[in-house]
């Protein structure tokens, strides 16, 4: 019953890094230098949410 107890603890924060984690990656983008809108280079048959979804983990 401890050991299920640490292991709902241990997820609970494991899950609590990764929304801070993704939270700063998103504040870091943006504040990114401005990049040029992706609807002036998409073609028109290209969904519009496709561009504007944030980049979580850029290369």
């Amino acid at each position: 019953m401890v050991l299920k107890n640490i292991l709902i603890v241990i997820a609970a924060s494991a899950v609590l890094i990764a929304l801070v984690v993704i939270g700063i990656l998103a504040f870091n983008n943006l504040n990114a230098k401005p990049t040029p809108t992706p609807q002036a280079t998409s073609s028109s048959n290209e969904e519009p949410a496709s561009s504007a979804r944030i980049n979580w983990f850029p290369r």
